[in-house]
């Protein structure tokens, strides 16, 4: 209030006081003029306080922009955020770094608008307010809120190849149309299938290549990296629906976590031999038993293969074939590619604990040229080829009959001349002894040293007609001589010993077979003296022999079955119990070692497209001695 308005005021106050005393007219007048003048103040106040108003008015029309905060400080992708201040005008434009923001809502102190899902660095970006006052008047905001980590708080461990998984977590914001460069699985990029802010969905794919993988997880524009954090379950076999087995049997595996959906995904193993799957269902697999190799009975652990990882497990399973396959050897690794049948000769022989395993090797397969020392226990093959010329001639022409001394064996070659050496399979080297002479060339002979002597002969002469060779010959190395000394005797018009069986006991021999039709069986003693023993019932010609103490036995390849002479009983037995069931082979080579009966044939056909070998390769079976 004015100084004028108070000194009016006081001079009104006195009068009415004084009329207030003289009369209740002048009390009443008194009243009134009170009312009047306390009314005239409340006019005069109020034009004074509206004058105050004004001044504040135009204090607060300040036209510059004035920014408070940002609210929310922080935020997820696609949230919503406001910018409080003062005088944002209708037109306000904002920008994040160079990118225009799209606003939600705006009036004079309120801007709302989204924040983007890409285009800026979370840690580093700048809001621009452009209210219209020109670029260099922008107002500039500096990382004014922050962006959520993104939290992973579950990833499930029972993963199953093609079927959804599920992260989840908060904060795992991405742009709601990326289906891509979201999830990485050891640095491979995996296409999700959905996801928001607390959950990413993916597929597990078929192609991965191992159980443990780093996960990368990209929201909120930046990357968060779990070690291991995605763990694939390996297989683990539960049972066996039986355990034991013969070669080519069915057998049921049950297991968990594997995928008999996926052909190829899983390969099986028993002792390193890939199983031939028949069926296949949610908690089983129906497998046969391959063929092999085995390094024994006992089959011992089942290996899957997955994802490029070899899983073992322990089983008990045990193999009761009579014959199971111990090794192969591929027909090009022996003959240089001839892939043919006969390409191991019955020239083979045992000696020094070693296999002498003779082979034709050339381009054209002319000749038997080869020797291979062969060491069972660890599967070796050592070549030797044999130091001499044979130009000009073709066929089986390598013959080996061994000393037995570990060192030396007779060789005759089938020609007129130049035809008789000793052999060191040792060194390699020959010595070159008395020709043997004959009118005819002799053809699959029959050999046998006593005393440090050769007895030699049998076989048969001729080339398109086979005849008979009777005729025994001795070579005694003392005196560099052959001497003619017996003829076995003739029942039949026809006996022909095509590579026969010769079993040795006390300083006699006993020799049979060589063709279908000769069952004559003869024991024959070095002085010359034949006695005939009991028939064979099923001849053959070209057989594999072994003996084990006084028993001989010969295979029949068209039975393929085995016979056994007990040369104390004069008797034969036919042992069917000895057959080789499940493989189908073409005999070439029977020899003992180390308590086993190893039988070398080629693969006669083509094998289970799983099995390590093909036709004409060489299968090595074994059985224990025990079992003869």
């Amino acid at each position: 209030m004015t100084k004028t308005n108070q000194s009016f005021y006081q001079k009104l106050m006195f009068y009415l006081k004084y009329l207030k005393e003289k009369s209740f007219f002048l009390n009443f007048v008194f009243f009134s003029l009170k009312l009047i003048s306390v009314t005239y103040l409340v006019f005069i106040y109020s034009c004074d306080k509206s004058s105050d108003s004004i001044n504040e008015e135009e204090a607060i029309n300040d036209p510059v922009l004035k920014i408070d905060n940002v609210l929310p400080n922080k935020a997820d992708l696609g949230d919503t955020l406001s910018i409080v201040g003062r005088n944002f005008k209708r037109s306000v434009i904002l920008y994040l770094d160079e990118t225009k923001l799209d606003i939600v809502f705006n009036n004079d102190s309120l801007v709302k608008f989204k924040v983007p899902y890409d285009g800026f660095n979370p840690f580093d970006f700048k809001i621009k307010i452009d209210n219209g006052e020109g670029v260099d008047k922008m107002e500039v905001l500096v990382s004014p809120f922050q962006l959520f980590t993104p939290i992973v708080d579950s990833i499930p461990v029972n993963f199953k190849y093609g079927k959804e998984v599920v992260v989840y977590g908060k904060h795992l914001t991405n742009s709601p149309s990326k289906k891509t460069d979201i999830i990485s699985l050891n640095n491979e990029k995996i296409t999700v299938t959905s996801h928001s802010k607390d959950s990413i969905s993916f597929k597990l794919p078929y192609n991965l290549q191992s159980f443990d993988h780093d996960i990368l997880i990209k929201a909120q524009l930046q990357e968060l990296k779990i070690l291991k954090g995605v763990k694939i379950p390996k297989p683990t076999i539960t049972g066996l629906s039986k355990n034991k087995v013969k070669v080519g049997d069915d057998i049921m595996i049950y297991l968990s976590n594997f995928f008999p959906d996926i052909t190829g995904l899983n390969d099986f193993y028993l002792a390193d031999n890939k199983v031939e799957i028949t069926e296949r269902y949610r908690d089983s697999l129906l497998v046969k038993i391959p063929l092999g190799p085995y390094k024994s009975r006992d089959i011992g652990s089942l290996k899957i293969k997955l994802l490029n990882t070899d899983i073992e497990n322990k089983i008990d399973l045990n193999l009761i074939s009579k014959w199971y396959l111990w090794s192969y050897k591929r027909d090009y690794e022996l003959t240089g590619g001839l892939a043919s049948v006969g390409n191991l000769t019955l020239s083979s022989f045992y000696d020094n604990n070693m296999a002498y395993i003779n082979v034709f090797k050339n381009s054209s397969g002319t000749e038997n040229n080869a020797i291979f020392k062969y060491t069972p226990e660890n599967n070796k093959w050592e070549e030797s080829i044999i130091p001499i010329s044979t130009e000009g001639i073709f066929g089986h022409l390598f013959y080996f009959f061994p000393l037995n001394n570990g060192v030396h064996t007779y060789l005759y070659i089938k020609r007129k001349t130049n035809n008789f050496y000793k052999y060191n399979f040792q060194t390699n080297t020959v010595t070159q002894l008395q020709d043997f002479i004959n009118n005819e060339l002799i053809q699959q002979p029959t050999g046998f040293v006593h005393n440090g002597e050769l007895y030699f002969g049998l076989g048969y002469t001729g080339s398109t007609s086979l005849y008979q060779n009777r005729k025994i010959w001795k070579y005694r190395e003392n005196s560099n001589s052959w001497e003619q000394i017996t003829e076995i005797p003739l029942v039949n018009n026809y006996d022909l010993r095509n590579a026969p069986s010769v079993f040795k006991s006390n300083g006699k021999f006993y020799i049979g077979n060589g063709e279908e039709r000769t069952t004559n069986f003869w024991e024959f003693t070095p002085d010359n003296t034949w006695v005939r023993k009991s028939d064979i019932t099923k001849p053959v010609q070209r057989a594999i022999n072994v003996q084990v103490d006084d028993r001989g036995f010969y295979y029949n390849n068209y039975l393929k079955n085995f016979w056994e002479y007990d040369i104390g009983s004069n008797q034969w037995f036919e042992r069917n119990d000895l057959k080789a069931e499940g493989y189908n082979f073409g005999p070439e080579y029977m020899f003992i070692h180390n308590n086993y009966v190893y039988l070398i044939g080629y693969q006669n056909g083509y094998p289970p497209s799983n099995t390590l070998f093909s036709n004409h390769d060489h299968i090595i079976l074994r059985t224990e001695l025990y079992n003869f």
